[in-house]
């Protein structure tokens, strides 16, 4: 239940194509006849796709579109979670759906859209037939891990005496990116890694692929940013604070510090 969805979150290219009026070649996602991730025709109703501004990417015409892809991250959960209520209500035996664990730490950002989308899946019905209704709890719990990860991480970093105990305004706040230095590197765009360069490498082979740098305006996407001063406003202090008053991020312009939103 991801494929596609945590990358589309980050605006991937492969994933997503903003501006984009027709299907792409790069893209990578959800599709018809895609082995792991197949849209299937048939259940096009229990999508429910928003197809307004290019949400969804096709040829042919509207009434018989072709080539189908999923061009924003509302229609990425719309498509996974009815995959799943499909894989629960084709389960022989399986017990009502009660709870769903957002395993990767992308999920959380788009509980409000899981939400909604299963109490649409809970309503919907056809032929007046409740197709999903008899698989389901009437509220599902949406469960985020990170919690308690980030619990067992303190008590072990305490159990083990390797907690920092200096003031938290000393925080500092790095991130990997592409090494252009390294002449081996491929990139589709600018502070992006081309899909195939990703996936095709050599396991073993030992190259300086990344660099560490400090989290700043240039190296985090806007949106990014809005998403962690939404979610974690006190670390997001942290970052502005980092960028603002530490000696190892004066080297950055003014305009590409982090800043209150």
């Amino acid at each position: 239940m991801s494929a596609g969805w945590s990358g589309a979150i980050d605006g991937m290219s492969e994933y997503l194509a903003p501006g984009a009026t027709a299907p792409t070649d790069t893209y990578q996602g959800p599709a018809v006849g895609h082995d792991q991730a197949p849209i299937d025709e048939s259940l096009m109703d229990r999508y429910a796709f928003s197809w307004d501004n290019n949400e969804m990417l096709y040829s042919g015409t509207r009434d018989k579109p072709e080539n189908l892809q999923i061009n924003s991250v509302a229609n990425y959960v719309r498509y996974h979670t009815v995959s799943l209520l499909e894989t629960v209500r084709n389960l022989e035996g399986a017990p009502r759906l009660k709870a769903i664990i957002l395993g990767c730490t992308h999920f959380p950002y788009n509980e409000r859209e899981i939400q909604a989308k299963l109490e649409e899946l809970y309503d919907y019905q056809e032929d007046g037939r409740y197709v999903y209704r008899p698989f389901m709890a009437s509220e599902i719990a949406l469960i985020d891990p990170a919690v308690n990860t980030a619990k067992e991480l303190f008590e072990h970093l305490e159990r083990e005496s390797l907690l920092n105990h200096s003031d938290m305004k000393h925080s500092e706040f790095y991130i990997s990116v592409p090494n252009t230095s390294n002449a081996n590197i491929q990139l589709e765009a600018p502070g992006a890694f081309s899909y195939d360069y990703k996936y095709s490498r050599n396991a073993g082979e030992i190259q300086e692929y990344v660099k560490r740098v400090p989290f700043s305006r240039e190296s985090i996407p806007a949106d990014v940013l809005d998403r962690l001063a939404e979610k974690v406003p006190n670390v997001y202090q942290l970052m502005i604070q980092f960028n603002q008053a530490n000696p190892k991020t004066e080297f950055l312009a003014e305009d590409e510090k982090i800043r209150s939103p």
